[in-house]
Order: C-alpha cells, then structure tokens, then sequence
C-alpha cells in the first residue's frame, strides 16, 4: 500500500523533470533566458541546507503518514453492528 501512494508521486515527478527539460531544449525563451550577470549561485552549504530541509520536510510527513502519528488523532470511535 506504502508504493502505491509513492510510485505516483515518483512518476509526477519524473515527469515534471522530463517536461522542464523538454521546455529548454525546445521551448528556451518559455522557460526563460536570462543573461549569467543575472544569475547568482549558491555555495555548497547552502545548498546543502535547502536539499536537507526538503527531505527532511518529505520524510516527516511520509513517516508520520506512514506510522499513523500524523493521523491518530482523528480516529472515528468504532461503529458497533446492530446485528
């Protein structure tokens, strides 16, 4: 059941990727052209910072979906057969 929630997920953003890709190759000036004065470039802390606060962000919330901690709380009380 874990997979079927992340499979989809994994392939939306592969093909996001694939997509954005695809804009560049062919589509340059949607994506946007900018001249490299424009641009600017992290150092390796901070983009070390920003990849570690987004995985960690992704696994909080699919372990805390995962183990139930996330979800506990709103539990029906059980709806007893009146049979």
């Amino acid at each position: 059941m874990f997979l079927a929630f992340i499979s989809p997920g994994i392939l939306l953003a592969a093909a996001k990727v694939a997509a954005v890709f695809a804009m560049d190759l062919f589509l340059s000036n949607f994506v946007g052209d900018r001249s490299s004065d424009d641009r600017y470039t992290l150092t390796w802390s901070q983009t070390n910072e920003r990849t570690l606060l987004a995985v960690g962000l992704i696994l909080v919330v699919l372990g805390g979906i995962y183990t139930g901690r996330l979800t506990r709380c709103c539990r029906a009380p059980p709806v007893h057969s009146l049979v």
